[in-house]
């Protein structure tokens, strides 16, 4: 009886270890900061949600916009107001699709130096069911200066992973803390679809 009571008991300890070797472990520091220091404007998907300009995306060569106004101020009175393009069905578009991959670029290269500086405190998910697929970096007083086109409060960049892969980052900046979200960015590689809307972002992942 004793031998088959150590017997159940090492093989629910065996079957116990296998299952946390099975998991991923909690995301660390060094290896999200290296992450985030990886991506290239070059070759990155982006998606852009502008509290006071509107919404666009890059996904390869595939993009789309829905604005209110262009980054520089001026309305926009193109036709129509949401622009798409798709080289792979022929669509194209007189949008100025530059200025935004410009303005993704300045906010890349702003989270970037600001990992590199170290102005940010970092911490993991407080839910342990969360620690191998997100690690947080909540910006400083110091680094939120960086970003010179409008002040802000509260900034949060936070890493993504899936399968134990590095998937994106996504930048939160407030104007104002507890209050909208002013600029919400995303770059990475997504393995995802994206519809935009005058409301919403629509993400829908392959079946």
């Amino acid at each position: 009886m004793k031998a088959i009571v150590l017997l159940i008991t090492s093989l629910f300890v065996v079957g116990i270890t296998q299952l946390f070797l099975l998991i991923a472990p909690p995301r660390t520091e060094e290896e999200s900061t290296s992450d985030i220091l990886a991506i290239s404007m070059e070759n990155c998907d982006y998606l852009l949600d502008l509290q006071e300009n509107g919404k666009v995306y890059r996904k390869g060569e595939k993009r789309e916009a829905i604005v209110l106004k262009l980054l520089d101020g001026s309305p926009f009175t193109g036709n129509p107001m949401h622009q798409y393009v798709d080289p792979e069905k022929g669509l194209t578009s007189d949008f100025p699709f530059e200025e935004y991959d410009s303005y993704a670029a300045s906010l890349l290269d702003t989270v970037q130096t600001i990992i590199q500086s170290k102005q940010y405190t970092s911490y993991n998910d407080p839910n342990w069911g969360y620690q191998t697929m997100q690690y947080y970096f909540l910006i400083s007083e110091e680094g939120l200066k960086q970003f010179d086109d409008r002040s802000y409060t509260y900034g949060l960049i936070v890493c993504y992973y899936v399968d134990d892969v590095f998937q994106e980052i996504t930048l939160k900046l407030y104007e104002t803390k507890g209050e909208s979200v002013d600029v919400n960015a995303e770059f990475g590689h997504f393995n995802y679809e994206i519809s935009l809307s005058t409301d919403s972002i629509m993400i829908t992942y392959p079946s």
